[in-house]
């Protein structure tokens, strides 16, 4: 059988939260953990994160009984910052391409930009939109 290394320990920085919980998700399945109880995969999780996970979980209040999910969405609204859609939508529409960067790189940054803009539906509309406006002349 395949042993699986866990994700690294959480650095705590909340910026990177999305992305670790989602290794852990992955870890989580590829190893079976998921068929575990509720009390294994939490002791996982907090293991995994690290000493600073146990006083942060400590914290939280649950209704009922706990899932891992309902876990994971404790430490989603610990870790993610509420995000400021005017604001986000400001620095999406000041973004130009700089004058180094390529137009792929420009692309990118702008798709990553507009995930915090709430554009729903109309995201690749913006993206284009913005992607005329904003790069430089040759």
């Amino acid at each position: 059988m395949m042993r699986l290394e866990p994700p690294n320990k959480f650095n705590f920085v909340a910026e990177q939260w999305s992305e670790w919980a989602a290794e852990f998700r992955r870890f989580r399945n590829a190893s079976k953990l998921s068929q575990e109880d509720v009390d294994t995969q939490l002791d996982t999780l907090i293991y995994c994160m690290g000493r600073e996970a146990n006083k942060i979980f400590c914290t939280f209040t649950f209704e009922g009984e706990q899932t891992f999910d309902d876990i994971m969405n404790k430490f989603d609204n610990y870790f993610i910052v509420r995000r400021n859609v005017i604001y986000e939508r400001t620095n999406f529409h000041e973004r130009k391409q700089k004058p180094d960067e390529t137009v792929e790189e420009f692309y990118r940054d702008l798709r990553d930009l507009a995930k915090h803009c709430n554009y729903q539906d109309h995201e690749s509309e913006q993206i284009r939109d913005r992607m005329v406006v904003g790069l430089k002349s040759k």
